[in-house]
């Protein structure tokens, strides 16, 4: 097995437990295998990518959710950070890839906000809104 200089010994197992659905382990290794030896994207930039991806499929039927091998071979780490700002969010706070806090319609943050900005927030169809800190600032 070739290893590039800036992957782990333990890079699989890392990124297996932060990929979002865990199916067909043994073609994923294969798949992960030859785009170590490639070379062809720097580790900590796959396991951010995996994270982000991760964060932004929570509260999705894992049926929607990329087989790992096929999120691989798509070379899906290089996904727009922006297409994370589209997803509908179970979770009352969700971080996005570019920095910003997502926070769903409803959630004790949203309602922060709300009250902060003085103003509703301008939602989208998804039910999030993107901000830079999950609550507002305080003493305004």
């Amino acid at each position: 097995m070739l290893m590039k200089p800036n992957w782990p010994i333990d890079a699989f197992e890392q990124w297996w437990a932060a990929y979002p659905r865990r199916v067909a382990k043994k073609f994923a290794l294969k798949c992960f295998e030859r785009l170590r030896s490639s070379g062809e994207v720097p580790f900590e930039v796959l396991l951010s990518a995996t994270k982000n991806y991760a964060r932004s499929v929570v509260g999705k039927d894992m049926k929607y959710v990329a087989h790992p091998a096929t999120w691989l071979n798509a070379g899906r780490w290089d996904d727009a950070p922006e297409a994370l700002l589209d997803v509908k969010v179970s979770a009352p706070v969700m971080q996005c890839a570019d920095g910003k806090v997502l926070i769903r319609r409803g959630s004790p943050q949203a309602l922060a906000w709300e009250r902060y900005r003085g103003r509703s927030i301008p939602w989208g169809q998804s039910g999030v809104w993107a901000v830079d800190s999950e609550w507002p600032p305080e003493g305004k």
